[in-house]
């Protein structure tokens, strides 16, 4: 099996890497064998990530501190969580058009890592808080279930997973969908 990376772009905006470059450091830091071609070996000696004979330096180093790589063993716990939580999720239930089903892909994987980094939720609790959302729709007869991919978070509207983790954590399952807190 094949080492797959998911880069953040944003992230190598902020270092001015280009995605070549970034796979090369990764390579270097992890001890795999590559080769850099002559262009990139200059690129990343004058930006000090490599030294003159190609050791990756301590700056170097220091961007996988930053860079959001997915090792298999972590996409494969990520993928086990998402099949866990998506369990829940009824089959043939649509809603706006749309099945609340998704399909397990790097992407859903990438939101579920972005969700636990950002959250401190542990498995249990995310997969029971699934379990919780889908029980408190299938009361309303799923009206206005939210397609998993957006269960885990939407874009300007916030994580309805987090705020059923926070009512797994707290004990309150009184409440049917998202926590109104009023700040």
């Amino acid at each position: 099996m094949g080492i797959r990376i998911i880069i953040d772009v944003d992230q190598l905006k902020e270092y001015k890497l280009m995605p070549t470059e970034f796979v090369m450091l990764y390579f270097l830091n992890s001890k795999l064998d590559c080769k850099i071609s002559p262009q990139t070996r200059m690129t990343l000696f004058k930006m000090e990530y490599i030294d003159k004979e190609g050791n990756i330096t301590n700056l170097g180093k220091s961007l996988f501190t930053g860079f959001d790589v997915i090792t298999p063993e972590v996409k494969d716990k990520l993928k086990l969580v998402l099949e866990k939580m998506l369990e829940h999720f009824p089959k043939g239930i649509k809603t706006g058009g749309k099945p609340v089903r998704s399909s397990i892909n790097s992407d859903l994987i990438q939101k579920l890592r972005n969700f636990k980094k950002e959250y401190s939720y542990d498995d249990t609790v995310i997969i029971e808080a699934a379990k919780k959302y889908s029980e408190d729709r299938k009361k309303d007869n799923y009206n206005y279930m939210r397609v998993f991919k957006y269960f885990i978070n939407k874009q300007g509207q916030g994580s309805d997973l987090a705020d059923y983790c926070e009512m797994i954590i707290n004990g309150d399952d009184k409440t049917n969908g998202r926590n109104t807190k009023t700040l």
